[in-house]
């Protein structure tokens, strides 16, 4: 092979080579660039993963329950051992010294086999003997009675209440407040005119109620002969001391009477009127109402005309999206058909098993009676006899809570007084009074919350009208009637309250 040769081939190989490399670099570097694409994200693939984390647990740490002690782990496994023996069996090892009560049997035979904590192998031994004990820092206490004090949250005394309307043994004769009857209220007010009705009475009453007597009995039935009851009605406190499982049946008891002792209700009571004006349909439409609040109110039926009667719901409960009350979702809802106003609007706080009563009254005097007597030697006299009355809103309710339920006992009366007519001569004349009433007297079984539609009530007024002042036989006028309907609705929601 020539020079030239030689070198021709040598140049060829080099540019071989340089050409080899920048392909090999060249197809890495596409190779890289289409990974990257294919890992990076588009908008098919979300950029970013999402992890869902559980909720934070805010329920704060509590320390362990009794000495350190009793949490230690023991395997401790014998039968028919005494009670003493088995009692320092499961505490070999820990220093504690166990003391027992002298009404315990220390000979009392146990068996036992448990592997966990000493405070698990101490109650198997008080299940298995039906005696109870204290551990401490240093000691244990054994003891064949416990012992325990429970105050009552109540004032003493009996207790006596009455709701509604009372018979007097003669319509006309009746001498009741004005207040609409009830609670045991009698007074000297004269409103025998208008209470015309009492023979026809509905009330609910009780007499000589006493929580802590009835208390006092039920733990004695429940002790028996197996321990002492020692009650103090100064204090208003009861001391028990009996066996344990005894002791078990009075907590839970005992327990029961004082959460019911210690709740409340918040008692609403609203007065609805709903006034619509039209001459075609009038009066308001549930339907709509129900449409309007789809997602601010559940009404109990959603079936269609289910729980309803005459398109008035029997009740109602708010939703979580309600924001505000669910009586004034309804509001806004029943402004749409009409004039809304509040016939009346009350609060009333009371403790469950207690009678509430608020009375916003006016008292009036008149002129009941006046007579003239004439005599030869005085001459004329006359005489004058004042009357009372009282007007306003009176309420009376009871409640009880069962669970998230309450029932409630409802008497209430509302009433206006209009101004006396005066009749008689200028010199002997007697006054009148016009008075309109309005009462209710309910039961009903609520959930907690929810609003019930107590009582419906629709009164109707025609007008007349004309479109010309003028009326003759000879001159045509264009007569109508203007059709006016008031809707009132009493709502009622009670709220339990615990822990106030």
């Amino acid at each position: 092979m020539t020079f030239r040769s030689t070198i021709a081939v040598l140049c060829a190989l080099a540019v071989a080579g340089c050409t080899m490399g920048a392909y090999d670099r060249s197809r890495e570097g596409r190779e890289a660039a289409q990974e990257q694409i294919q890992s990076a994200p588009d908008w098919q693939r979300e950029a970013a993963v999402y992890t869902t984390q559980p909720p934070a647990n805010l329920e704060p740490v509590r320390p362990p329950e009794g000495p350190e002690w009793t949490h230690e782990n023991v395997q401790v496994r014998f039968a028919d051992m005494p009670f003493d023996m088995a009692v320092e069996e499961v505490l070999a090892g820990t220093g504690i010294v166990a003391r027992f009560d002298h009404d315990i049997d220390p000979g009392l035979r146990v068996s036992l086999n448990h592997s966990g904590t000493i405070k698990g192998a101490l109650e198997k031994l008080a299940a298995r003997t039906n005696y109870g004990y204290e551990s401490k820092v240093h000691t244990i206490d054994w003891r064949a009675y416990m012992t325990r004090t429970w105050t009552l949250p109540i004032a003493g005394g009996d207790y006596s209440y009455m709701i509604g309307k009372a018979d007097t043994g003669g319509g006309a004769g009746g001498n009741l407040g004005g207040g609409g009857g009830g609670a045991g209220m009698q007074n000297t007010l004269d409103t025998s005119a208008f209470d015309v009705d009492l023979q026809q009475y509905s009330n609910t009453q009780a007499e000589a109620l006493n929580y802590f007597t009835d208390a006092e009995q039920a733990v004695l039935q429940m002790v028996g002969n197996y321990g002492v009851v020692v009650p103090s009605r100064s204090s208003s406190t009861i001391m028990v001391r009996t066996t344990p499982d005894r002791m078990r049946n009075v907590e839970a008891y005992m327990d029961n009477v004082l959460i019911e002792l210690l709740s409340q209700v918040l008692l609403e009571v609203r007065v609805v009127q709903v006034t619509t004006t039209s001459g075609a349909d009038v009066g308001v439409n549930w339907s709509a109402v129900r449409e309007r609040t789809r997602s601010q109110l559940q009404f109990l039926g959603e079936a269609p005309g289910s729980m309803f009667t005459g398109g008035v719901p029997i009740a109602f409960a708010g939703t979580r999206q309600t924001g505000s009350g669910s009586i004034d979702a309804l509001v806004r809802a029943l402004e749409e058909q009409g004039d809304v106003s509040f016939v009346t609007d009350q609060r009333v706080l009371t403790r469950s098993g207690k009678l509430a009563e608020l009375e916003l009254a006016d008292i009036q005097g008149y002129l009941a009676r006046s007579s003239v007597t004439h005599t030869t030697d005085i001459g004329s006299t006359q005489e004058l006899v004042p009357g009372i009355i009282q007007s306003g809103y009176t309420l009376y309710t009871y409640n009880k809570i069962f669970g998230d339920r309450v029932a409630m006992v409802v008497s209430s009366r509302s009433s206006d007084l209009a101004p006396f007519e005066q009749v008689g001569s200028e010199d002997n004349f007697i006054q009148l009074p016009n008075m309109q009433s309005n009462r209710l007297n309910v039961h009903q079984i609520v959930r907690d919350g929810t609003t019930v539609v107590a009582a419906a009530v629709r009164r109707e007024e025609t007008t007349s009208r004309s479109n010309s002042p003028v009326s003759s036989r000879f001159l045509p006028s264009y007569r109508g009637s203007d059709h006016k309907v008031m809707d009132i609705y009493v709502l009622i929601t009670p709220r339990i309250i615990r822990d106030l």
